[in-house]
């Protein structure tokens, strides 16, 4: 089992289902026989979007001995799931195999994606980069950008925080102020030598391979890459901001990937904090400006390490916390 499926298939078993519908997708157009069997076992997905992808990937997987399983789905209800779960059972049994697995950098978007949606860079081509500046915030003063753990908390675990009875409109403005820690950003903007233009283009095939096997819209911006995110129902969207050019106490290159939620309060400081302590992936911060301090989340990683599945785990746990976050501070949709 290569390392891809291999971490698809932990992927599968994370308690965000983000992570888990993606993770599904990918082991679907692996052609991977490896794919199967967890596949199979994720047929118990509580989740139904989850589900339609991995009765969908175990389509496209195209063996035949996930036709008795689908079937056995199929005949535990009656909903749409289990009629397209028996469509898909009666087409498998003279399937062709799947093809030979390809890493996630390697694959080009089926006809069926291509169709729904446009690619990452097909986006950016059509999107002229805007003239949005660098976030202002201040990250706390211990701020540490090891590679995050794969241990996965689910936010709604948590208790929520207080809810806020008229939360304050969003900042017209984003001034960056300077601070005393090292990653502070002091008005990025493009370099327009060479060596600048190749930097920049492989952080857009990074950023690219990320997030091409997804439903999300990727926008360039002069700080990095602004990314939107649905979420599952369908109804709610989160945008994820992927900063370059941050650098840790050592100097090495970090990847700040952060999404807002809400107004903060001194009455949800504490929560904050404890949630902290509950979260694997991601970290709650406060940013202020002129206009008041407001929930994030937020997560750093090694440039020099971080891979395609690195950002895309991060991108989905990011927006998948950060809109619980703001759900309980509003019902609103604002970020």
């Amino acid at each position: 089992m290569g390392e891809v499926i291999t971490r698809n298939v932990r992927d599968l078993t994370s308690t965000i289902g983000l992570v888990r519908k993606y993770a599904a997708r990918d082991l679907g157009d692996s052609g991977d026989s490896a794919a199967l069997d967890p596949l199979l076992t994720a047929l118990s997905d509580p989740e139904p979007e989850v589900l339609m992808e991995v009765i969908h990937a175990l389509e496209r997987l195209g063996d035949e001995r996930a036709a008795g399983p689908l079937r056995r789905f199929a005949d535990s209800g009656n909903g749409q799931l289990n009629k397209i779960a028996m469509v898909v059972a009666s087409g498998l049994g003279g399937a062709p195999k799947g093809t030979a697995a390809m890493p996630i950098h390697d694959k080009l978007p089926t006809a069926e994606r291509q169709a729904r949606r446009t690619t990452p860079a097909m986006q950016r081509q059509s999107l002229a980069p805007q003239p949005e500046t660098a976030p202002d915030f201040n990250l706390p003063p211990h701020s540490d950008p090891t590679h995050p753990s794969e241990a996965n908390t689910k936010a709604d675990s948590l208790p929520g925080p207080a809810p806020l009875a008229a939360p304050r409109p969003p900042p017209t403005s984003r001034q960056t102020t300077a601070a005393s820690n090292a990653f502070d950003l002091t008005g990025l903007q493009p370099d327009s030598s060479g060596a600048d233009n190749v930097l920049r283009r492989a952080r857009e095939m990074l950023i690219d391979d990320a997030m091409l096997a997804t439903d999300a819209r990727v926008e360039a911006r002069p700080y990095g890459f602004r990314i939107t995110v649905p979420l599952l129902g369908g109804t709610r969207k989160q945008t994820v901001r992927i900063v370059f050019e941050y650098s840790d106490l050592e100097g090495d290159k970090v990847i700040l990937l952060h999404s807002m939620c809400g107004n903060s309060t001194p009455v949800n400081y504490r929560w904050a904090l404890d949630a902290n302590r509950r979260m694997m992936y991601g970290r709650i911060a406060i940013r202020h400006d002129k206009e008041g301090e407001y929930f994030m989340v937020l997560n750093t990683l090694l440039e020099t390490s971080a891979d395609a599945m690195d950002i895309r785990k991060n991108v989905l746990a990011i927006a998948d916390k950060a809109d619980w976050i703001e759900r309980q501070l509003s019902p609103e949709d604002r970020y």
